[in-house]
């Protein structure tokens, strides 16, 4: 139970963090267009106008799809089981977000509410989510030397464990984009001793769009 819980709450974290950025739209009194920072959040450069993100780990695909808006805002989301949600956001004086909560709409609940901080160079660095007001997942994110996200270490404070996602880098655009990264997850128990429970390996790959 431990191990299924923690799985599920990191791969639904992850699909959720894809529709955070789904928002209202901010007004703005400059005669430019406002631009927004929500690509940074998922490691994108350029004028990106689309992103098609797809994993399939442990014979579970999931696909993901962001369309930004030429400003820099999402504009809409699509991601797995085409659940009907609803997020409320909040920004910081940069227009980063720093927080959002997401509420099925379906079953009328909040599933998630989250916090981000960022790093000196305007990355994610750390995302904490609590579900249903008392499981939480921290997720410490590592930066290598290109920009990238070479770790993540997953923690649930409630149960224990501890997941540890490595990446490695296979293909890139011609933007510099990643289109392609090996995955290599490994969750611990680290109740008492540390003891290696479970260990997997996939493939996520993204389909990117320019204007």
């Amino acid at each position: 139970m431990k191990k299924s819980k923690l799985t599920v709450a990191i791969a639904v974290t992850t699909a959720l963090l894809l529709v955070a950025v789904y928002t209202q739209h901010h007004s703005t009194d400059s005669v430019q267009p406002h631009q927004y920072p929500d690509r940074t959040i998922f490691g994108l450069y350029g004028n990106v106008s689309q992103v098609i993100s797809s994993t399939d780990r442990n014979g579970q695909e999931r696909h993901d799809t962001i369309i930004f808006s030429k400003e820099g805002e999402v504009a809409a989301a699509h991601t797995f089981e085409g659940k009907d949600i609803f997020i409320e956001l909040k920004r910081n004086s940069k227009d980063y977000i720093i927080a959002y909560s997401i509420n099925c709409n379906d079953y009328n609940v909040q599933l998630v509410y989250t916090s981000v901080t960022y790093n000196n160079a305007g990355k994610p660095d750390e995302i904490t989510s609590t579900w249903y007001g008392d499981f939480t997942v921290t997720e410490k994110l590592f930066y290598g030397n290109d920009g990238c996200i070479s770790k993540k270490i997953s923690t649930a404070t409630s149960e224990g464990l501890q997941e540890t996602i490595d990446y490695k880098y296979t293909v890139h655009d011609s933007h510099g984009n990643w289109t392609e990264r090996e995955c290599t997850a490994t969750v611990e128990d680290t109740d008492n001793t540390t003891q290696t429970v479970l260990q997997t390996k996939y493939t996520e790959k993204r389909r990117i769009s320019y204007y």
